[in-house]
């Protein structure tokens, strides 16, 4: 009977929690579907009497969020693809290699995480603007191509793996790039697409970096065109269709992933 009292609460808990944070995107998904008026209607109501897409129709028809979009899936996918790459390379040499420095360089690059982003944005922009490269891709390929935490993540899950793997591999005539890749990658594979996950949601979700970087309409990712929508229709209907059409990639990312995304912390955070 304790047993079960004690599940019940923790299921009354997590469900509590549950509905506080998903109520913010219900709130969200109706505000959109609303008409002009409905938006200051008391109480609220969670389901519009007639719901509609106009509020879309406008978004779509009087900006550029199509384009928007695009950019934000090339930053944010260019990005994961390089940071995965780089990242295990970094995590392959740091857990399987013995090398002079090894533990000094690995922790002094760790030292790094405490430094804030805005710290290095200024000496960043002003490299970004003597190569030209302000207003374009690379501005967010180079600085974010590699990433320390990536890095780590990508150690601390090889770590985990046993070194008998590789001395088998040598044995039959493999070298470290074919026990990299034939090996270690697809013993790492939930943390390896957790890493992808992580590196794309924080370009999607990225406003002042890309604010900076970006210059024209042309370029602006799906974060920055959306704090220029408010004129467009002079109903908050239209922001909450952006922050709808925004937010539904990241959902569905997760929902389709959720199980790599537990795996892959896990795998990340057993071994020192």
């Amino acid at each position: 009977m304790r047993r079960l009292l004690n599940r019940i609460l923790v299921y009354v808990i997590l469900g509590g929690l549950a509905v506080t944070m998903v109520l913010p995107f219900v709130a969200m998904l109706s505000q959109s579907l609303k008409i002009t008026g409905e938006y200051i209607e008391y109480p609220f109501k969670w389901i519009p009497d007639k719901p509609t897409l106009d509020n879309y129709s406008l978004l779509l028809g009087n900006s550029k969020i199509l384009r928007w979009t695009l950019n934000s899936l090339v930053i944010s996918g260019g990005t994961a693809i390089l940071q995965v790459i780089t990242a295990s390379l970094a995590g392959y040499g740091f857990a399987r290699k013995r090398f002079r420095g090894r533990d000094a360089i690995f922790w002094a690059m760790m030292l790094q995480l405490m430094l804030p982003t805005q710290v290095t944005i200024i000496p960043i922009f002003l490299m970004l603007s003597k190569l030209k490269l302000v207003n374009t891709y690379w501005a967010f390929f180079l600085p974010f191509g590699t990433s320390i935490f990536s890095t780590f993540l990508m150690r601390q899950a090889m770590l985990t793996i046993p070194m008998e793997y590789d001395e088998a591999a040598k044995m039959d005539g493999a070298n470290d790039f074919h026990i990299y890749r034939h090996v270690i990658l697809p013993m790492c594979r939930p943390t390896f697409i957790v890493l992808a996950i992580f590196a794309f949601l924080a370009q999607w979700n990225d406003f002042f970096y890309a604010l900076i970087v970006t210059q024209s309409d042309k370029m602006r990712t799906l974060q920055v065109g959306l704090a220029t929508l408010q004129p467009i229709g002079g109903s908050p209907g239209v922001l909450m269709a952006g922050a709808t059409f925004a937010f539904m990639p990241t959902l569905v990312l997760y929902l389709t992933q959720q199980r790599y995304i537990v795996e892959g912390l896990q795998a990340g955070g057993l071994k020192g």
